[in-house]
């Protein structure tokens, strides 16, 4: 039986020789094409990574051009046919985009020159990378205007942040249908409203502009939106109520603009809400009674506002909540009792108010508080017990009306290292345990009723810069053992019972710059002691007070 296969004429195997060249070509050609392109920009920087670009050269065997797909931040595809990926972020890079042929890189898709020292405009022939899909220039110092960019239909990613491009950003931007990121914060735009139509945008970063007037309402258009930034503005008048349309918000910061009115009660409907940042504006009003309904609040930041009435008890109903700040508005009442006993509270900051009654007994329970900011209240009654709370890293009680004993309410903190407990009712003695606070800079319980002696351990706290237990009942001498405290600059004593001589070992204090013993009862036997602190610019001795001349001494 005859075979049916049949064989390439002549004539065929001519035309697939002349293809199979034709590619070769073409292939080689745009390879070159590309390699000519990289080292001609090269050539026009003004510095660069030497260690990170040693690779952009000539082979010095030939002429010929080393394949640039295996330069430093080069790409290529499976073909080695063609460039895709250009990834130079911080590798000191200073000079333009003025002599990068973008057009020379028909099927790149990624871009990332960020964190360099480019300066310029960004060149309009940008918009020949139509299958671009990352371009990443944030943190140079790029400047002028955006170039029309309606031609990167394909792109995804688009982060600019940190330059000091200005103008509006152009209205094709809202053809760029499959943006999913648009970070242009820290420039000086002005934003269009077809930015509403960008419908697959999941993170939207517009913070530290010149950004003026209301939000637009149209934002809530994008309801795939996770993560919306706007703070640093200049932004006012009052939160949009559809924000609380957008059900996917995981991280929503509004702070530091002029934001007014109060804050929607719509927010609370936002679920998914992690982060919520609404400090440092001019909201008023009450907080959101279901404020605890965003059962996955982990950060609540409303500091610095005029917000008054009370502190919703719903609070409490926020288990995964770690920072909550409300300082320096104007809530009052008492703070719910049964808030604090969530295991993640890290940070409780409520400063700056007008609440009254008693501070949460249960605040320590989660054993992991770091940070207890409510001076300048109105708080009464008693001070937790503090034993629990090892992992205290900041504690500022002062300036209210809580009670306490200083020697069975708290134990010891080995990362502490500020605490301010003045003005307030303690009583009892130092314990010796304040020595095992090794961080501490800063402790201050002046203006109590404590009582008994200054235990010579605080003479351990080598970190200790101000120390101020000036006005309690303490008695007997100074502890010859606070002349180790090398680190200190303040040293208040005054208004207590503290008798016998200064210690010569005060002289060792060559840091210190402010001394307070008055309305003691110690000897006056001092100048000698203090020759050597040269840094001390004044000190009080019985009400007589010296300044700017110890160095005559």
């Amino acid at each position: 039986m005859a075979s049916s296969r049949t064989y390439p004429t002549p004539l065929m195997s001519f035309f697939y020789l002349c293809l199979i060249i034709l590619f070769l070509s073409t292939s080689s050609q745009s390879l070159s094409s590309e390699t000519e392109a990289l080292l001609k920009w090269k050539a026009t920087l003004q510095n660069y990574s030497v260690s990170a670009l040693r690779s952009w050269k000539l082979t010095s065997s030939s002429s010929a051009p080393i394949p640039c797909c295996n330069w430093f931040g080069i790409t290529c595809n499976k073909a080695r046919s063609s460039v895709i990926e250009i990834s130079l972020p911080e590798v000191e890079l200073q000079g333009t985009l003025d002599n990068f042929t973008f057009s020379s890189f028909p099927n790149l898709l990624c871009l990332n020159l960020s964190g360099n020292g480019l300066t310029g405009p960004i060149p309009v022939h940008i918009g020949s990378l139509s299958k671009l899909i990352l371009l990443d220039l944030s943190n140079n110092y790029l400047s002028s205007v955006l170039p029309p960019l309606s031609n990167l239909s394909s792109l995804h990613f688009l982060d600019l942040y940190g330059n000091e491009i200005s103008g509006k950003i152009p209205l094709e931007i809202g053809n760029m249908k499959n943006l999913v990121e648009l970070a242009i914060a820290s420039n000086k735009f002005t934003v269009p409203t077809e930015i509403r139509d960008l419908k697959n945008l999941i993170y939207l970063e517009l913070s530290f502009n010149n950004l003026s007037g209301p939000i637009p309402h149209s934002l809530s258009n994008l309801i795939r939106l996770e993560s919306l930034y706007l703070h640093s503005n200049q932004l006012s008048g009052p939160i949009p109520s559809e924000i609380g349309d957008m059900k996917n918000q995981i991280d929503l910061e509004l702070s530091q603009n002029n934001l007014s009115g109060p804050i929607p009660h719509s927010l609370s409907t936002l679920t998914r809400l992690e982060f919520l940042y609404l400090d440092l504006n001019q909201l008023s009003g009450p907080m959101p009674s279901k404020i605890g309904d965003m059962k996955n609040l982990i950060d609540l930041e409303l500091s610095e506002n005029n917000l008054s009435g009370p502190i919703p008890h719903s609070l409490s109903n926020l288990t995964r909540l770690e920072f909550l700040s409300l300082n320096s508005n104007q809530l009052s009442g008492a703070i719910p009792q049964d808030f604090g006993s969530q295991a993640s509270i890290v940070e409780f900051q409520l400063c700056n108010n007008l609440l009254s009654g008693s501070l949460p007994q249960q605040i320590c329970q989660g054993r992991s508080l770091q940070r207890l900011v409510v001076q300048n209240n109105k708080l009464t009654g008693p001070i937790p017990d503090f034993r629990n709370c090892t992992t205290l890293m900041r504690v500022r009680l002062e300036k209210n009306l809580l009670v306490g004993n200083i020697t069975d309410s708290f134990g010891v903190y080995p990362h502490l290292y500020y605490i301010d407990m003045s003005h307030i009712r303690l009583y009892g003695e130092l314990s010796p345990n304040w020595e095992k606070g090794k961080n501490l800079s800063v402790l201050k319980i002046s203006g109590n009723n404590i009582s008994g002696k200054i235990p010579p351990e605080i003479g351990q706290l080598t970190r200790l810069g101000l120390l101020d237990l000036s006005f309690n009942k303490l008695a007997g001498e100074i502890p010859k053992e606070l002349g180790s405290l090398s680190t200190l600059f303040h040293l208040n004593l005054s208004g207590n019972h503290i008798s016998g001589h200064v210690p010569i070992e005060i002289g060792n204090l060559i840091n210190l710059e402010l001394l307070d013993l008055s309305a003691n009862m110690l000897t006056r036997s001092i100048l000698t002691q203090l020759r050597q602190c040269s840094k001390l610019l004044s000190f009080e001795l019985e009400f007589i007070e010296w300044k700017h001349s110890i160095s005559n001494w």
